[in-house]
């Protein structure tokens, strides 16, 4: 990604990478924390919300499986639950997202696993025009 004239310009590889998998590539404006999304903060998130800060969880479960069984009743519990800053329950929210989602394609993208090259009949290979 470049700058030019305060335009972010993206490479074009990044673009198709996205366009195939179906992303649409975006980036944030310098020093502006509201560009930024919550991706900054998703560890103050979990610390504030999700890890117990006054307990040790050792003693309140006898197995993993319990640990287990009551990470998914918590979960169900959040899930089910308004969300504070949407004001939507986030299974509800899942199932109408899923109706826009789109399977991922079978095949990876090509740059993804690097650029394909091919061995000529005069045993070299291409790179731009210069041949190896």
């Amino acid at each position: 990604m470049d700058r030019i004239a305060g335009i972010s310009v993206r490479h074009p590889q990044v673009v198709a990478f996205g366009g195939h998998y179906g992303w649409r590539v975006v980036t944030c404006v310098p020093a502006d924390p509201e560009s930024k999304g919550g991706s900054e903060s998703t560890v103050r998130v979990a610390k504030a919300d999700l890890v117990p800060t006054e307990c040790n969880l050792l003693p309140a479960y006898s197995s993993f499986s319990s640990l287990l069984e009551a990470c998914d009743k918590l979960s169900d519990d959040v899930n089910g639950r308004e969300h504070r800053e949407s004001r939507r329950i986030p299974a509800e929210a899942l199932k109408e997202e899923l109706a826009l989602m789109h399977q991922l394609p079978t095949e990876p993208y090509t740059a993804a696993l690097g650029e394909t090259r091919s061995v000529r009949d005069n045993q070299t290979i291409r790179f731009g025009s210069v041949p190896y």
